[in-house]
Formats: C-alpha cells, sequence, structure tokens
C-alpha cells in the first residue's frame, strides 16, 4: 500500500510521521525525529510489528499563529526538509485549538438519512450565528446499549474555514499537499488503539496535554466515547512563572523544563529556594489541567448520556505530561490508577542512550494520522473548500482530461476563428468604409444633441435636487415609524441642517421571542426594498447581555432609485 504521511498541526511545532504498511502484517523497520523543545537532539524510534514507522520529524514553530503559517516560514519548513532528506508530497493534517470545536447533538433516530438531515439543521443555526464560513463533519457514536434509550449521539468537529485555508496554503508554499483534516483527538484515539498496550474491556481515559492544547479521548476497546479539546497547556505555567518572577520569557521556560517539579505533598517543593507562596501560586495554574479533566468527564456524561461513566485508567501523552510532577498531580485527583502512554512491547529496542522511552508519546497523534491515511474511510474527516475541489476533480483525473480537452478545443477555435476573418476582413473593409463616412456626420449631428441634452439634464437634476428632499423627508419618517418593529426603538435620530439628504439613525433591538439579530436584519432588508432610502453606512451592532438587547447604528441617504 505504500507509504503515508501523517501531520500533527502544533501550536509550538509539527510532528511528520510516515508509516507504511506491508500487506496484513507489519514489521519494525526505523523511525527518526529532529530536535523538538525538549529533546535538542535527533533521535529513533521503534513501534509494532505489524506497522513499519519509517520516520519521525518535529518541526519547530515561531509561536504565533501570523509567524508559523508565514511564507518565510513554509520555505524554512520546505528547506529543513530537504536538508534532512525528507521527501513528503502528501499528508493528512491534524487540527486542534482555538479554531476547532468538538459539539456534540443528541439524535432521536438512527437512521442515516435522518441523523444527516438533523445535523444539517443544527449547523445551518451555527452557521447563521458565526456570520463565517465553517467546515464541519460528523459520526454517531457507538455507546453502550445499556445506555442507550431512543436514537443516538453524533460527535460534530467544526472548524473555521480560515483555518483551513491558512494552513492549506502554508503547506502548498511548502511543496506538500494536504488530502484533508482531521481533529487530533481521532487520531490520538487511533494511535492509543492500534498502538498502544490497553485492555479493550477497560474504560480509559487519554490526555494529551500540549503546549497550549489538551486533547481527550474516553474510549473502551475502538468504541469512542468523548473526544474533546480544551484550550489549556503547558504553556500556561511559562506565563504564570514569567509573570510572578519577571523573567523573559526563554528564561521562564528554561526554569520550567530544568527545574520545577509540581509537588503535591507538603514536604516537597517546587524548586530549591522559592518562596512558599510562589511555590502556592504554581501549584493552583498546574491544578487548572486536573480541574479540566474532571469537569470533562462530567461534560461527557452530560452531552453522551453516560450518567454511569466510570473511568478504569487514565493514560498521559504529550509534550506537557513530561513536566516533573504532573503525572503525581493528576493521580491526586483521580481514584484509578495513572500512567504514560506506552507502546507495544517493541519498545525494547528504541536506543535508550538518545532518548528516555518515556518521551516517546509525544508522536501519537502523528502516528495516528500516518495510520488513518491509510484507512478509505477517516472518520470526522474535514474538508476545506480546495481539498473537495480536489476531491471531486482529481479523484477520478476528471481535472486533467478536462484541461486537455479545453485546451484542445481553444486552439482549434482559434485556428479556425482566425482563418475565417482573415477571408471576411476584405469584404468587410470596403462596406465598412461606405458606412464610416455616412456615421461620421451623424456622430456630429448626434454630438451636438447630446451636449444640449446633457446641459438640459444638468439643470433639471439640480432642481430635482433641491426640492426632492423637502417633500420626501416627512414620508420617509413616516414609513420608518410605521415599518419598524415593535422590538426596534430609536434612541437617537439626527440630520444635518444644511442637508436633509442623510439621516443618523441610533437604536436597540430588545430581546423577545426572536432573535434580536434576526429582526435588526428584517428591518435593514425593509429599508433595502424602499424606493428612496439608501444604507450608506452601518456599524456592527454590539449586544448587552445584561440588558438583553442589541444597539445599532444605520445611516440612511434619500435617494430615487433607478
Amino acid at each position: 500500500m505504500g507509504s503515508k504521511i501523517g501531520i500533527d498541526v502544533g501550536s509550538s511545532c509539527l510532528r511528520f510521521a510516515q508509516i507504511s504498511l506491508v500487506k496484513r502484517e507489519s514489521k519494525l523497520d526505523r523511525a527518526v525525529s529532529f530536535p523538538v523543545p525538549f529533546a535538542g537532539s535527533h533521535y529513533k524510534i521503534a513501534f509494532p510489528h505489524d506497522v513499519r514507522l519509517e520516520r519521525v520529524i518535529s518541526f519547530p514553530l515561531p509561536g504565533s499563529e501570523e509567524d508559523n503559517f508565514s511564507q518565510p516560514c513554509a520555505l524554512s519548513l520546505k528547506e529543513y526538509l530537504k536538508k534532512n532528506n525528507f521527501k513528503i508530497q502528501e499528508g493528512l493534517a491534524g487540527i486542534s485549538g482555538k479554531h476547532l470545536n468538538m459539539r456534540y447533538l443528541q439524535v432521536p433516530s438512527n437512521n442515516d438519512a435522518r441523523i444527516a438531515q438533523i445535523v444539517e439543521m443544527e449547523m445551518a443555526q451555527v452557521l447563521e450565528k458565526a456570520n463565517t464560513p465553517l467546515a464541519y463533519s460528523y459520526r454517531p457514536l457507538e455507546l453502550p446499549l445499556a445506555e442507550k434509550k431512543q436514537g443516538c449521539v453524533v460527535a460534530i468537529a467544526v472548524v473555521y474555514e480560515s483555518f483551513l485555508q491558512n494552513v492549506w496554503d502554508f503547506f502548498r508554499q511548502a511543496g506538500i499537499k494536504i488530502t484533508a483534516f482531521v481533529p487530533n483527538t481521532i487520531a490520538l484515539h487511533q494511535a492509543f488503539y492500534q498502538f498502544s498496550q490497553n485492555s479493550p474491556k477497560e474504560t480509559n481515559y487519554v490526555v494529551d496535554i500540549g503546549y497550549e492544547n489538551t486533547n481527550l479521548v474516553v474510549s473502551q476497546g475502538d468504541n469512542l466515547f468523548l473526544a474533546r479539546n480544551v484550550n489549556m497547556g503547558s504553556k500556561m505555567l511559562t506565563l504564570k512563572i514569567q509573570e510572578e518572577k519577571n523573567w523573559e520569557f526563554q528564561e521562564a521556560e528554561k526554569f520550567k523544563i530544568q527545574k520545577l517539579h509540581l509537588s503535591v505533598s507538603e514536604n516537597n517543593t517546587i524548586a530549591k529556594g522559592l518562596e512558599e507562596s510562589f511555590e502556592e501560586i504554581i501549584l493552583n495554574t498546574a491544578q487548572k489541567i486536573p480541574d479540566s479533566l474532571e469537569a470533562s468527564l462530567k461534560f461527557a456524561k452530560v452531552q453522551t448520556g453516560l450518567s454511569g461513566l466510570k473511568v478504569d485508567r487514565i493514560y498521559l501523552a504529550g509534550g506537557g505530561a513530561c513536566q516533573k510532577g504532573m503525572k503525581d498531580l493528576i493521580q491526586n485527583n483521580f481514584s484509578c490508577p495513572v500512567d504514560f502512554l506506552q507502546w507495544k512491547d517493541v519498545l525494547g529496542e528504541f536506543p535508550k542512550e538518545i532518548i528516555d522511552e518515556k518521551h516517546q508519546h509525544i508522536f501519537c497523534n502523528s502516528i495516528g494520522l500516518a495510520y488513518l491515511a491509510h484507512q478509505k474511510k477517516i472518520p470526522l474527516k474535514i474538508l476545506g473548500y480546495n481539498q473537495k475541489i480536489q476531491e471531486m476533480l482529481f479523484g477520478r483525473h476528471l481535472f486533467e482530461y478536462l484541461s486537455i480537452a479545453v485546451m484542445f478545443l481553444l486552439v482549434v477555435f482559434s485556428l479556425w476563428t482566425t482563418l475565417a476573418c482573415y477571408q471576411r476582413y476584405e469584404k468587410w473593409e470596403e462596406q465598412l468604409q461606405e458606412k464610416y463616412q455616412k456615421l461620421s456626420e451623424r456622430s456630429l449631428k448626434n454630438k451636438e444633441i447630446q451636449k444640449e441634452n446633457d446641459l438640459l439634464e444638468t439643470k433639471i437634476n439640480h432642481i430635482q435636487n433641491r426640492l426632492y428632499p423637502n417633500k420626501t423627508l416627512l414620508e420617509i419618517l413616516s414609513w420608518l415609524q410605521k415599518s419598524m418593529p415593535s422590538q426596534i426603538h430609536l434612541s437617537k435620530l439626527e440630520w444635518k441642517a444644511s442637508s436633509k439628504l442623510v439621516l443618523s439613525l441610533y437604536g436597540f433591538v430588545e430581546e423577545e421571542t426572536e432573535d434580536v439579530y434576526f429582526i435588526l436584519k428584517k428591518f435593514k432588508e425593509s429599508i433595502k426594498k424602499h424606493d428612496c432610502l439608501v444604507i450608506e453606512e452601518e456599524r456592527d451592532p454590539k449586544l448587552q447581555e445584561q440588558e438583553k438587547k442589541l444597539e445599532f447604528f444605520l445611516k440612511l441617504r434619500i435617494e430615487k432609485k433607478k
């Protein structure tokens, strides 16, 4: 089947994993990695016999999203891969963070067509409120039959189309084609189920603590109960250290990695020589992670209806899980065992002199993505606009054939048109010479008439502009009073004393049974339909949640529409 590549698009680095499947059996080959923030040197790792993990690479990113997905960064990535002789043509990208939202919808039906219809209706409302293009994908969850009352629970992954476009453009500039996007939580679930040491009968809670995001998965064997993305990671510890010690960010990050220990006992301190108050502040900050894990379990019980959900074991992964004391801190908040995610028994061949075995789990997302890239059906597969066009055309090579056919037709048509025009040109030239003389005479007369008409039209327009506003102003005000919905109230109406052509409306929409945005939208549509009113300027409405009203401003110009 060849090799496939998974790309973990993280907030602080990119991780690439290349997996080759040999028939239905697998064989451990090799893996290569380049510097990651906590490691500092490249290393090799080994994976199960049914999969040959050929290569793993981490590419550090500058930090901000604008820098991460800029053209200079893409060119640097391209040069980085070329330098390390890692050729990538296409890959499956895993996403998480603030641009991704995992939603859950309880559907009173198990029929696929009915589920699709209900999800489409739900997303139509989300798209209307978002007021920006969104891409989404959904998947019914296979929950235990004993917990099902009626219907099913559907997981929906929603992501901003603009974010997908930015990522797609970034990798295109680096010479890499993104075939599709998948939430990193789904990749984490696949990597855990396929390659880790786990019991299929236990309910497992897999936690991937990243730099700015934490991916959470609750599952039992291959059955996924919950996949959630929390915008929280180890970076918050660096920021808190920087704030408390007034250090540079790099110095605080170095201190966190080398000296910080999240001790949960009274006898231990986070770092020697630090004041107790600082220790408590850091512990309170770190406590947000186990608190979010407990909150996510409660969220799972409510959203999926699994009121009796109980976790048998917690598995930790990601760079944030490597923080000293993090495992003990989480263990202190849960009664079930807490372990690091470990791959199957092939880890004995891993070169321990290069990297500790405990750190191998940071590649779980990219490994899961590379595995998913081999599958015909990918759960929660998200396609941006570019991927949808490519899948529709490139999938059956229609685009190549169509391009060749269009080019051939254009060449033939151009040759035929050129020959026909050349043959007719001589006949047309004589006729045009005769007509040209007659038209020249008529043109002179028409120009004189046109000048007179333009002068008269200017005078008439000037008179109308003087008279028209005075005549229609009272009619406009009367129309506004009648056409304005009862939920809309004007707080201020003004126009310039020198001219009554422009009206400025200040007001608000009271929240009742209908959506305030929808009421304002209908009011603006009625203004646009008016024969004499044009919306010259409008500002973004502001929602006052406490007062339950939506403030707005409209500037209207009075003119006769053509």
